[in-house]
């Protein structure tokens, strides 16, 4: 029996060790990803480097349905944890019909964030996502959206 889980471990081994995440920047936006996918999250930038919350996404945000990075070309499915958090300086955000989920806390404290249409394919908006966004007075949501987290709206 060792050998049998040993053998089957030695043969997965490789898929697993060569899968890892990582990040990289594209025309103003920051990307995450696992390198076995061809889908990536929009993110709050590089993790080993600090980032002013308020400084680091400013004005009017396209997020792309797709982005090219080292030739290969990738899918925008989701906006991630604390992407846009505390981003003062952010005034609208344009979501392309690819993305599926809205991450934790992604545009927390956007306080001049005035309104915002989620696309139909937006599935789950989780947890503070959208919490003390003062500004906030118009926000359209789809009936595609099954799952909102606790305190998404909070003020």
């Amino acid at each position: 029996m060792k050998q049998r889980f040993l053998s089957l471990l030695l043969v997965f081994m490789p898929v697993m060790v060569s899968a890892y995440v990582e990040n990289f920047f594209v025309d103003g936006l920051w990307y995450t990803h696992n390198t076995n996918s061809k889908v990536v999250a929009v993110t709050y930038g590089h993790p080993w480097e600090e980032w002013c919350l308020t400084d680091r996404y400013k004005g009017n945000i396209v997020i792309p349905s797709s982005v090219i990075y080292e030739d290969e070309e990738y899918s925008v499915t989701s906006i991630d944890y604390k992407t846009f958090e505390g981003c003062s300086g952010l005034t609208s955000v344009t979501i392309p019909n690819s993305v599926t989920s809205i991450g934790e806390a992604a545009f927390k404290g956007c306080t001049n964030l005035t309104s915002l249409t989620i696309p139909i394919s937006v599935t789950q908006i989780e947890r503070d996502a959208f919490a003390y966004c003062s500004g906030l007075t118009s926000i359209d949501i789809p009936e595609s959206v099954t799952s909102i987290g606790e305190y998404a709206f909070e003020h």
